[in-house]
């Protein structure tokens, strides 16, 4: 019957999480070839690769951590040098 689900069978009951060096492996092996609708080119994701890998862990590289903070003006009268 069409729209009627079926019961799936329990195909990965053994599965384990791939760790760290294995994402890490595959990732680099992959060509460098995009899609319009990637969120991130391949070639900067394995250029990143290490930083993005330390999110797991919880630990931001000291490279992250500075921030420029610049508000722009409402009005167009105001000085921006005050």
């Amino acid at each position: 019957m069409p729209g009627v689900l079926t019961a799936m069978p329990d195909v990965l009951i053994d599965f384990e999480p791939a760790t760290p060096e294995e994402v890490r492996s595959v990732t680099r092996k992959a060509p460098d070839k995009s899609y319009e609708l990637d969120p991130i080119p391949t070639w900067l994701l394995k250029h990143c690769l290490d930083d993005l890998t330390s999110l797991e862990t919880g630990s931001v590289p000291m490279c992250f951590k500075g921030a420029r903070i610049r508000t722009p003006l409402k009005k167009c009268i105001l000085n921006p040098d005050i």
